[in-house]
């Protein structure tokens, strides 16, 4: 069975957060989300949400209190672009919030063009 060639390059950023960043991510999250509703507008942004410890649910009270990085699915030409938007987020330049030694980013095979969750 040939999955065939996607359309489009799509990468998986992994950001975890340095310890103790919760202040600083509230702090900058509106710059944040402002960057990000703009990312999605331009089709660059497909997904992306908050990592929890294993032992949270998002549907726990509290939950989002307890986030400990971020997950995003970049829309890109190249990894080299995916690093340069990656890099642009005021969570990554603050130095306050993600651990720049610690994101990863891989490239997809995107075989589920699109999913709705509910």
């Amino acid at each position: 069975m040939s999955l065939g060639l996607p359309k489009h390059s799509f990468f998986l950023v992994i950001a975890p957060d340095v310890p103790n960043a919760r202040e600083a991510r509230e702090r900058h999250l509106p710059a944040h989300m402002e960057r990000v509703q703009q990312l999605a507008q331009n089709g660059l942004l497909r997904f992306g949400g908050g990592l929890l410890p294993p032992n949270v649910s998002a549907t726990d009270p509290g939950a989002a209190d307890k986030i400990s990085g971020g997950f995003i699915i970049i829309k890109a030409a190249d990894i080299e672009e995916a690093w340069r938007i990656v890099k642009e987020d005021v969570l990554y330049t603050c130095g306050e919030v993600w651990d720049r030694e610690r994101i990863t980013i891989e490239s997809l095979y995107i075989t589920v063009p699109e999913a709705r969750f509910d």
